[in-house]
């Protein structure tokens, strides 16, 4: 089981379209692809280590600059880590248990999934005071831990008789299914501080529909046109989400939203990006672009629209999952030896 950020995480999750995960060629209004772009000046590119192994990925960043995701042990095992700046990195799985860390808070708290020998995916929450605890899983056999804000509310999904139901956790509270848009499967990608949550979920009609919500509200479409299918991938403080959908062509595209605006294309404002996984509370936006080598190049879109690549000329390719509010990124490169390295850019 290989579980990236947000935006791959629909294939695992939902099944509803292969599609949702097959990048398309970036675009310029005048159809010409998107290729040079300037590096961010004087940024640190740091290759995070590993657990003895070869293959390693960051998932997330907080605003302490720790970094949570997996890298392989001496034994090609899996296994959620924590790095820190002056400290490196630490596992913080258990051994003979596949495990990643998908996202931390910025009191260093780590949610992911680990999974035994029966091939089931179970939900964690780890903490330096209490290590890594399964959360409960609402009478499911699996679940999966995707995102936790600074309340230790937790957000990702469970497994039902039905299908994949969107969930919340939190502390002394248990579990909360969150429902779907009249379908049988949703999945939730991210919460933010004010306990708003965003994802994915299955329609009456069997549509995929990126949905918001929140305790006052419940779970509500963000307004997908008809004919097209969305994802809601993240969310931060000041409600503004990104998505990705795919239109009536069949193209995938890239979306922000909010209440004032409803559904943009981040094409619009400038941001070709070919892949959106994270956007912090400066609305700047990680995720990846096609580069003149071939291959994807770890890039980040400033609000105004600027795209700045992040990669180095010594990697294939990378990859950026996650942005903190100092505009730091972690994300993967693949190497010449063909193995992904977990990699932290910014000035830290």
């Amino acid at each position: 089981m290989y579980i990236r950020r947000p935006a791959k995480l629909l294939a695992l999750t939902l099944a509803l379209t292969a599609a949702l995960v097959t990048p398309t060629l970036a675009q310029t209004p005048d159809g010409e692809t998107h290729i040079w772009l300037p590096m961010v000046p004087q940024q640190r590119i740091t290759d995070l280590g590993s657990l003895g192994g070869r293959d390693g990925v960051g998932y997330a960043i907080n605003n302490q600059n720790q970094v949570t995701g997996y890298s392989q042990n001496s034994m090609h095992e899996m296994q959620a880590f924590i790095w820190s700046p002056g400290t490196g990195i630490r596992r913080i799985g258990v051994d003979g248990v596949t495990s990643q860390g998908i996202d931390i808070n910025d009191q260093g708290h780590v949610v992911g999934v680990t999974q035994t020998d029966d091939y089931i995916p179970r939900a964690f929450l780890w903490t330096p005071e209490r290590g890594l605890q399964d959360l409960e899983t609402a009478d499911s056999e699996s679940s999966v831990a995707i995102a936790i804000n600074n309340q230790d509310h937790v957000v990702g999904y469970t497994t039902l008789v039905d299908g994949h139901e969107a969930a919340l956790w939190k502390p002394q509270a248990g579990v909360r299914l969150l429902g779907a848009l009249g379908g049988d499967r949703s999945i939730a990608y991210d919460i933010n501080n004010l306990g708003q949550v965003v994802g994915g979920s299955e329609t009456a009609d069997g549509d995929a529909h990126a949905f918001i919500w929140t305790e006052a509200t419940g779970m509500q479409d963000l307004g997908t046109p008809v004919g097209e299918w969305s994802a809601a991938i993240a969310i931060n403080d000041n409600g503004q989400v990104i998505g990705q959908r795919i239109d009536a062509q069949g193209n995938d595209r890239y979306f922000l939203w909010t209440a004032e605006t409803g559904i943009v294309d981040l094409s619009a404002r400038g941001c070709y990006l070919t892949g959106v996984n994270s956007i912090n509370n400066r609305g700047q936006i990680a995720g990846d672009w096609l580069n003149g080598r071939g291959g994807f190049t770890a890039a980040l879109c400033q609000p105004d629209g600027t795209i700045v690549s992040l990669g180095a000329a010594t990697e294939e390719r990378s990859y950026a999952t996650a942005i903190n509010d100092q505009g730091n990124v972690v994300g993967a490169s693949q190497h010449q030896d063909g193995y992904l390295h977990p990699t932290l850019w910014g000035n830290y």
